[in-house]
């Protein structure tokens, strides 16, 4: 089975300070994401006009069943997607196929 790769790229909503989305999305990934079974590694990108989310699985099937569980963990991603303009934001999906 080969890993899977997702690239989520969005903007911040109007208004949000990056020092305040910097401290939500530390929260999210500390409460949620890195919990997760299945989480290689994250990764948080930015340039001056998009953000990204570049995140390493070990399968695409251990993101599918990434899903909050506590209210902890609802708060956190909730908070999180607060900041985001929903209307912006694209998901890619992808698994490797070769590594070098």
């Amino acid at each position: 089975m080969s890993n899977a790769i997702i690239l989520t790229f969005y903007k911040l909503k109007d208004g949000v300070s990056v020092p305040d989305f910097l401290l939500v999305a530390d929260k999210f990934h500390e409460v949620f994401v890195l919990k997760q079974k299945g989480v290689i590694s994250c990764k948080l990108l930015a340039n001056a006009e998009m953000w990204g989310d570049y995140s390493v699985w070990e399968s695409m099937d251990d993101f599918k069943r990434a899903d909050p569980q506590t209210p902890d963990e609802v708060a956190a991603m909730n908070e999180y997607f607060s900041y985001i303009d929903g209307d912006s934001a694209v998901d890619h999906h992808f698994n490797v196929e070769k590594s070098y």
